[in-house]
């Protein structure tokens, strides 16, 4: 949730309901601020990781310990774990290490590796490479693990499509491209699904269902964040960005889909695959054709990437509007995917990755609030894109983040 609230998606679009908004950590992640625990002593955005990876460690430990006749089961039983532990790791490093650089991941401080169900000791931080080769093993170990098959009734389970989709979600973050495209490929060939969007009831405050088609596996953000998405009645003091608002074509149906306008004029954001107004941060199909598209963008395979592109935003413009997009070259085809990527991906959680990302190559992206009059900024390589670690790991001996 840290990385979904300090991003450029959402903004407070008045000082009195910045000013009623409880949590103060999130009011100050909201502004960047330098200290934003203020005293706090816990958080959910390093405790629920940390929860899973406890939950993984005690099955492996037990598939370890039991002779299990069932082998099938025992594969699927262990691919999950090893999975459901790598999205931990991998949540965690991207809230609270550095970006990913091969140059300086040796150096760097990444997050404390638990891979024992214990409880009674304390261990140090790894490395941000030895966190990446963690998350990188475990998943790699986990596909020829896990099924084939998406099972749409059991989204919250992983599979085999959705494993390779997360890889290549890892590796974009990486600037691994390569291996982001060939990732995607993989996922792709099990599970190639879209849905049309002139096929949803675009009024209601739920588009889609828990079971839909483009889902691959469901998470959500979890803790004070379900004020980013909006209920029947109540207005969130997050709204939308109103640059980004302004990114949608009259024909695109998405601003629809994914939004809510509000009787002030402001929006908030729309449930999308999930039962309830926490925000979906799972792995679907379209941000798959983002990445295929994207990589295919950065190896100046521009007609082929502009292909991926209109496969995808067809099914999101009213029937017989849609114009395919066309690039001058390379550089063009990168900057409509990005614009897409954006637009298609909102209060997924996946903004903060892309700013970190652009701007250690050298994008100059500088996000801004204003509030009350005073102008807050984050300027690009900012030691604030990199979270504190809560102020009780610290005091148990874990070194604190720069900021």
């Amino acid at each position: 949730g840290l990385r979904q609230i300090s991003s450029d998606d959402c903004l407070v679009s008045s000082y009195p309901e910045f000013l009623g908004i409880t949590d103060v950590v999130l009011r100050n992640a909201y502004l960047w601020e330098k200290e934003i625990y203020k005293g706090g002593n816990s958080l959910q955005d390093w405790n629920a990781p940390y929860k899973a990876i406890f939950y993984a460690n005690n099955v492996i430990k037990e598939l370890e310990n039991n002779d299990y006749q069932d082998q099938a089961e025992y594969k699927r039983l262990k691919g999950c774990a090893l999975f459901f532990r790598s999205y931990a790791y991998f949540d965690l490093a991207t809230t609270f290490c550095k970006v990913y650089d091969p140059t300086t991941a040796r150096s760097e401080l990444g997050v404390p590796l638990r891979t024992e169900p214990e409880i009674d000791y304390i261990q140090p931080r790894a490395s941000i490479e030895e966190t990446y080769v963690r998350i990188l093993e475990d998943l790699e170990t986990a596909i020829p693990l896990l099924p084939k098959a998406v099972k749409i009734d059991a989204a919250n389970m992983p599979t085999r499509p959705a494993a390779y989709g997360f890889l290549a979600r890892i590796r974009l973050s990486m600037g691994d491209y390569a291996l982001a495209e060939k990732a995607a490929d993989s996922s792709l060939k099990y599970y190639d699904l879209l849905t049309n969007f002139n096929s949803l009831n675009l009024t209601t405050i739920s588009p889609f269902s828990y079971s839909s088609t483009e889902s691959m596996f469901y998470a959500a953000q979890v803790n004070a964040f379900h004020q980013l998405t909006a209920t029947s009645s109540l207005v969130r003091p997050y709204t939308i960005n109103p640059e980004l608002l302004n990114l949608y074509e009259s024909n695109d149906l998405r601003m629809n889909v994914f939004f809510v306008r509000n009787a002030n004029g402001t929006y908030n954001g729309k449930r999308r695959y999930t039962l309830g107004s926490f925000p979906f941060t799972g792995i679907a199909t379209p941000e798959i054709y983002l990445i295929k598209a994207e990589c295919m963008a950065r190896r100046s395979l521009v007609a082929e990437s502009m292909i991926w592109l209109d496969r995808l935003l067809s099914t999101r413009y009213r029937t017989g509007t849609y114009t395919p997009k066309s690039a001058l070259n390379a550089e063009d085809a990168l900057g409509k995917v990005l614009v897409e990527r954006r637009k298609e991906l909102v209060l997924r959680g996946l903004r903060w990755y892309d700013l970190r990302r652009f701007n250690t190559e050298g994008r100059g992206i500088t996000i801004s609030r204003v509030l009350n009059g005073n102008t807050y900024t984050l300027p690009p390589g900012d030691p604030r894109y990199t979270f504190p670690i809560p102020l009780a790991e610290v005091n148990n001996g874990l070194t604190q983040n720069q900021r």
